[in-house]
């Protein structure tokens, strides 16, 4: 799936919309970059749903320019911090860097984790192994093909989220009309994603800890990170 097929999908989905030439309202470039805030908004729905669903893992050197470990910059959220044999690094508030005494511990600042200080380490020039929940891919022109992690059974959010932002920027007489029945078609596509991201695998055994739950009472907030903000 292509941003093109994306974008063409969208200006379908209304009849006040014509191909780039004919009268469109925004050019090309601005629906890449459509596309890519739709992935982005996606992306972080699914770091606080389910995410595994697009984790990705990275091994970080210590860099002594900044005194830490740097946020790898593929992550959307950071899940979890080991050490090269598997231990699990503690992230600790930096006004509490004894809050784990006994246990390898970093706080973070900016975009930094830093060396809490604690006995165990981890210690400089140490390499850090991150788990994470990743950014979509970075699209460069109309041709560019959609983050394959992506669900393609839900590219219609995409199509919505554009199509939605299309409705905004063109304005007039009768876009709220057109608005509304894109705003609850998407609500129902948002909750079809959700589901998705919640049922994809199959129920994790833990020995301990909770499991993470998410509440259908967070769909609407969720809505409003989509198409900038529109509800």
């Amino acid at each position: 799936m292509t941003v093109q097929e994306v974008i063409d999908r969208a200006m379908a989905r209304s009849r006040r919309f014509v191909p780039e030439g004919a009268g469109a309202t925004a050019s090309p470039t601005e629906l890449v970059g459509a596309v890519q805030d739709s992935l982005h908004a996606l992306f972080q729905i699914a770091a606080r749903v389910n995410p595994s669903f697009y984790g990705d893992t990275e091994t970080v050197d210590y860099s002594a320019a900044s005194g830490g470990w740097p946020r790898p910059a593929a992550a959307e959220a950071v899940e979890r911090i080991e050490r090269a044999d598997g231990e699990e690094v503690i992230v600790v508030p930096m006004d509490q860097r004894d809050a784990e005494p006994g246990f390898p511990c970093v706080y973070r600042w900016g975009r930094v984790y830093k060396p809490a200080g604690t006995t165990p380490g981890p210690d400089a020039g140490e390499a850090l192994f991150f788990y994470f929940s990743r950014v979509p891919d970075t699209l460069v022109d109309e041709t560019s093909e959609i983050d394959a992690a992506y669900p393609v059974s839900h590219a219609a959010l995409l199509e919505l989220d554009v199509a939605i932002r299309l409705a905004i920027k063109d304005g007039g007489p009768t876009a709220d009309e057109l608005l509304q029945p894109l705003l609850a078609e998407r609500m129902e596509a948002l909750r079809r994603y959700v589901a998705h991201l919640e049922h994809e695998t199959v129920e994790e055994r833990r020995a301990y800890g909770l499991v993470r739950k998410f509440s259908t009472n967070t769909l609407v907030p969720l809505h409003s990170m989509l198409a900038g903000g529109a509800a």
